[in-house]
C-alpha cells in the first residue's frame, strides 16, 4: 500500500511541475511575458494598454520631410538631439526671443552655419526648438550627447556643478515645451564607441535628474542601452551602467539587425520587465538597406583609400520582407513591454558622417517616403489603431495636463 502511495504522489507531484512550468493549453517556453500582461508594466507617460506611441527622427529635416510629404499620418512624436555641455542642437540659432533686425540676421546665419557643419560631426540639422513649434501635438524625445570624446572629464563636471546653466537651460525648455518629453540622457550608455566610465555615468545621470525635476515635470527619464553585436562591451552586464530605480523612468534600446541582435535586446527587455520599466525603441533603422535605390549594401574594408561599397538589388517587397516585418513581429510580440519606437527616416549616404568611406559602417537611405510600395506597407502598419498619432487628445492619454502658460 505504502508503495502504491509514493507511486501516486510522485506522479502528482509531476503532473503540478507540468502544469506550472506549461500551462493546461500547451506549452510556452518564451523568455518574456505575454503580452496580455500590458497592465504588469507601470510607468509615467506611458501609452494606455493596448496603445504604442511612434517617433520620427533623427534630425530637423527628417521629421519636416516626413511630416510634410503628405503621405502619413502625424506621429505621435519627434526624435531629436542635443549637447549637453555645449547646447547646440537645443535652440540652434541666436536671438531666439529677440526681434530686432541685428538678432534675426544672426539667427539666419547661425541656422546656415548648423545645417553645414551640426555639432561638427557631418550629421543633419538639430534644432529642438523648431521641431517643438512645428509640431504642437506630438510628443518630443531628445537624444543629450554626453560622452567625453571632446569634453575631458566631462562626467565629472557634471556632478560637480559645472554645466548646472546648461542642466537648467535644458530644462527650462522642456518645461516650455508643456508637453510629455522622453529625455535620452547618456544614449546607448554601454557602446564601446561612447567610452562611459559607468561610475561616472551613473553619478552624472542621478545628479541630472535630481536637478532637473524640481524645475520640469513633463519629461520622463529614459535609460538606453546599445544592444549592439558588434558592441564588445555587451558582455558586461548592462546592470553596470543602470543608474537607480529612483533615476530611471524608462528603459530603452537601439534595434537595427531584427534577428540578429534579438539575444542583446531580449536581455534588455527582460531587465526592464524586471524594474517594471516601460520600454522605448530609442532608434531603429533597417540598416545597410536603400529604399530609394532598392538596394542593399556593404562595405569591404580595404584600407582607407580602398573602401568599396557592395550593393545588391533588392524588390521593395523584399526590403520588408527581410527587416521591417520581423522589425514590426517583434515590437507586437514585446507589446507587454514595448511601449514606444522611434524609426530614423534618414538618408544616411548623404552625410559625411555615414557616407562614404564608411568610417561608421553602412547605413544607406532609409526614408519611406522614397518608395511608393514601401509607403503602402508603412500606411498598413501605421494607420492601425494600435499606434498613437500626433493629436488634440494625445498629452491627456498621457497623462499629461497642457499648462495655459509658461516662461
Amino acid at each position: 500500500m505504502n508503495k502504491r502511495i509514493n507511486i501516486l504522489c510522485t506522479l502528482m507531484t509531476m503532473f503540478v511541475y507540468l502544469f506550472m512550468q506549461f500551462g493546461m493549453f500547451g506549452t510556452n517556453n518564451s523568455l518574456h511575458v505575454s503580452a496580455a500582461a500590458n497592465d504588469q508594466i507601470a510607468g509615467k507617460f506611458m501609452p494606455p494598454n493596448g496603445k504604442s506611441l511612434f517617433f520620427i527622427g533623427q534630425d530637423e529635416d527628417a521629421c519636416l520631410k516626413y511630416t510634410q510629404s503628405g503621405l502619413f499620418q502625424m506621429p505621435s512624436g519627434m526624435t531629436t538631439y542635443i549637447n549637453l555641455y555645449t547646447l547646440e542642437g537645443l535652440q540652434g540659432n541666436i536671438g531666439y526671443n529677440g526681434g530686432s533686425s541685428i538678432s534675426m540676421l544672426w539667427s539666419k546665419l547661425l541656422d546656415r552655419l548648423l545645417k553645414a557643419f551640426c555639432y561638427k560631426f557631418g550629421t543633419g540639422p538639430s534644432n529642438t526648438q523648431k521641431i517643438i513649434e512645428k509640431h504642437q501635438t506630438s510628443v518630443i524625445a531628445i537624444g543629450v550627447y554626453m560622452t567625453e570624446l571632446n569634453n575631458s572629464d566631462g562626467l565629472d563636471k557634471i556632478t560637480k556643478g559645472v554645466y548646472d546653466k546648461q542642466i537648467d537651460e535644458l530644462a527650462k525648455v522642456i518645461r516650455n515645451a508643456n508637453r510629455p518629453v522622453y529625455l535620452r540622457l547618456g544614449y546607448e550608455a554601454e557602446g564601446i564607441w561612447n567610452n562611459y566610465d559607468p561610475i561616472k555615468y551613473k553619478a552624472a545621470w542621478q545628479y541630472i535628474v535630481n536637478r532637473m525635476r524640481p524645475q520640469a515635470s513633463n519629461f520622463v527619464s529614459v535609460w538606453q542601452c546599445a544592444t549592439s553585436p558588434y558592441n564588445e562591451r555587451n558582455r558586461n552586464n548592462i546592470n553596470d551602467w543602470y543608474p537607480g530605480d529612483d533615476f530611471v523612468d524608462w528603459c530603452g534600446f537601439s534595434y537595427f539587425l531584427p534577428g540578429k541582435q534579438d539575444d542583446l535586446s531580449n536581455a534588455l527587455l527582460n531587465f526592464a520587465r524586471h524594474h517594471n520599466k516601460p520600454v522605448l525603441i530609442c532608434e531603429s533603422t533597417p540598416q545597410s538597406y536603400d529604399i530609394n535605390k532598392l538596394t542593399q549594401g556593404y562595405v569591404d574594408f580595404q584600407g582607407t583609400k580602398d573602401t568599396a561599397l557592395i550593393t545588391k538589388a533588392k524588390m521593395p517587397n523584399q526590403i520588408w520582407e527581410e527587416w521591417f516585418k520581423p522589425y514590426f513581429q517583434y515590437i507586437h510580440d514585446n507589446s507587454d513591454v514595448i511601449r514606444g519606437v522611434a524609426y530614423i527616416n534618414q538618408n544616411w549616404d548623404s552625410q559625411s558622417f555615414w557616407g562614404y568611406p564608411y568610417k561608421n559602417g553602412y547605413w544607406g537611405d532609409t526614408r519611406i517616403q522614397q518608395n511608393s510600395a514601401i509607403v503602402k506597407l508603412w500606411n498598413e502598419e501605421l494607420d492601425s489603431d494600435y499606434w498613437l498619432k500626433g493629436s488634440a487628445t494625445l498629452f491627456s492619454q498621457l497623462g499629461w495636463q497642457t499648462i495655459l502658460s509658461s516662461d
